[in-house]
């Protein structure tokens, strides 16, 4: 095996643990923990839901549901005549454009969606 290789590999499983090891730390956390341990994520959601004016664990618990748990900001659903829904609260993708979710990276999924000025407010 080519060194390079060798070390990604090693790299992919150290990544692999530390994940494991942050899911295995968050298991016994409660919800609110949860997202207090994430701060862009728990700031971006209580920014939205006051300019919502709603309670910041609603949302929450509306983006937990629609990203199957892992608060994933480019999860992805199913395909529909709107085509690939995803993103926090499931966007179609129209609706991905035309409320400005721009879903190309982890962290413009993320700074699109959330916030006063995000994609989940606009919708």
């Amino acid at each position: 095996m080519p060194p390079n290789q060798v070390c990604v590999q090693f790299v992919c499983k150290e990544k692999d643990k530390q994940e494991a090891h942050q899911l295995e730390e968050e298991k016994g956390m409660s919800f609110s923990d949860k997202l207090g341990h994430k701060t862009n994520l728990s700031n971006g959601i209580i920014e939205a839901a006051a300019a919502l004016g709603v309670d910041p664990v609603d949302l929450a618990t509306i983006i937990s549901y629609e990203t199957a748990g892992t608060f994933d900001p480019q999860q992805k659903g199913p395909k529909t005549k709107w085509g690939q829904h995803a993103g926090f609260i499931q966007f179609g993708e129209p609706q991905q454009k035309e409320n400005g979710a721009d879903l190309s990276t982890y962290d413009t999924a993320m700074s699109s969606q959330l916030g006063a000025g995000g994609a989940i407010v606009n919708y």
